[in-house]
């Protein structure tokens, strides 16, 4: 038991990890100013479907996002 939460603990930091180096690649999809600007435009945004997808899937799986995924997520691990 002690041994899959152990496995289960390295696969959520490797990714908190991953995230979080290439974050400077994908701030742009969390940028809520991008949603702004590109409905101004009447453009549908990568970045909006981001956080639709975030909030759909924070409706099914809670704080999935945030515990396996977020760059946030792994600054708050790692203080």
């Amino acid at each position: 038991m002690k041994k899959q939460i152990r496995t289960r603990q390295r696969i959520r930091q490797t990714l908190l990890l991953g995230s979080l180096l290439l974050f400077p690649v994908t701030m742009n999809y969390f940028s809520p100013y991008i949603v702004i600007d590109g409905a101004a435009r009447g453009i549908l945004t990568a970045s909006l479907l981001v956080f639709g997808v975030q909030f759909i899937s924070a409706l099914f799986f809670g704080r999935l996002f945030c515990g396996w995924v977020c760059p946030a997520g792994a600054l708050q691990d790692a203080t």
